[in-house]
């Protein structure tokens, strides 16, 4: 039996409809899929990068602990450097305090004194070769070194061919002996000598002479006391 018009239509408009519907779902279907592949890329991606992070946080942080390590460790280095170098000096200034309260008693023995002081003053001399001198010694030894003069006087014409013109000042004095317990300036002993108007000078008390020994020992002083350092390579 033959379909009428309106069922041809009918039908023609279901096949048309079912056709959509079906190009539709195949649409949603592939939208879907492409959305979770996308949707899974992405959540890899965030995965990635998150890890990629945690991983540079770590890295960064242990560079950064690694860093403090090192500082520290540099500080107590240095901390502990400078803590042996007190001390080292503080033996070293030990021993120079030492032989400074020894320089006193040198004075005692009036003989070995009296030779002493004309070697000083005889030194002098011959560093300033000049012919009128004037000695500046202690109150205490004017006695004793114009005692010396006569056999200086001999020893500096002999060495020179100079006869000196030597006077010891009565207008400048060296301090007086150190006395315990007593603060202030004081000498040891030794002389200054002087020359045109105080232009020229040679210092030779005791405590100047302690000071350039105590230079010129220095190194000598730290390697008896605390061997050869690795890092020096000369001693003088």
């Amino acid at each position: 039996m033959a379909m009428s018009r309106d069922e041809e239509v009918e039908r023609q408009l279901t096949n048309m409809i079912n056709f959509i519907m079906e190009e539709a779902k195949e649409k949603a279907d592939e939208i879907r899929i492409k959305g979770d592949e996308e949707f899974s890329i992405e959540k890899t991606n965030i995965i990635q990068a998150a890890k990629q992070k945690i991983n540079e946080d770590f890295e960064n942080k242990c560079k950064a602990l690694n860093v403090e390590r090192r500082i520290a460790y540099s500080n107590h280095l240095n901390k502990s450097r400078l803590a042996q170098l007190r001390a080292k000096e503080q033996a070293i200034q030990a021993i120079f305090t030492e032989v400074q309260d020894k320089l006193v008693s040198l004075s005692n023995d009036s003989n070995k004194y009296k030779e002493l002081l004309e070697k000083l003053i005889v030194q002098g001399l011959l560093s300033m070769m000049e012919q009128e001198v004037s000695i500046v010694c202690r109150e205490e030894d004017h006695d004793v070194v114009n005692s010396t003069l006569s056999n200086v006087s001999a020893q500096f014409k002999e060495l020179t061919g100079i006869q000196p013109k030597l006077t010891i000042s009565t207008e400048h004095r060296l301090a007086a002996s150190p006395v315990a317990g007593k603060e202030g300036v004081a000498c040891s002993g030794g002389v200054v000598l002087s020359a045109r108007q105080g232009r020229i000078m040679s210092n030779n008390t005791l405590e100047q002479r302690l000071v350039l020994a105590s230079e010129n020992m220095l190194p000598l002083i730290r390697m008896k006391l605390f061997g050869r350092s690795e890092t020096r390579k000369f001693i003088s």
